[in-house]
């Protein structure tokens, strides 16, 4: 896995991706997660709810935060508060902080 930061570092960002993607499919946490933030920030949100949703249902705090963001975005609200509970249960601070709001809302 640092390999394919080492080659972001270098500006290889298609190996880097290639490289997430092999490992991602099968299972890497990590590699999930990361071509999860990747894709968002290419502002490809399927792809990047693909990989988010991957590794938050491994359990993954962070991506489940993240996918509670792309979610709320896309205005499916009950569905983001679902992923930033499943979050702020690990206590994930910016979850918890999320979760306050939306219970104010209420």
């Amino acid at each position: 896995m640092d390999l394919s930061f080492l080659l972001v570092d270098r500006g290889e960002h298609n190996t880097a991706v290639d490289i997430w993607l092999i490992l991602a499919s099968q299972g890497d946490l990590v590699s999930q997660a990361t071509l999860g933030l990747h894709y968002a920030y290419q502002g490809e949100n399927e792809a990047s709810e693909f990989y988010f949703r991957r590794a938050a249902d491994q359990g993954d705090a962070e991506s489940q935060y993240h996918l509670g963001c792309l979610l709320e975005d896309q205005g499916r609200l009950e569905k983001a508060e679902k992923c930033y509970y499943q979050s702020a249960e690990q206590e994930y601070s910016p979850a918890q902080h999320k979760v306050g709001l939306c219970l104010e809302k209420k």
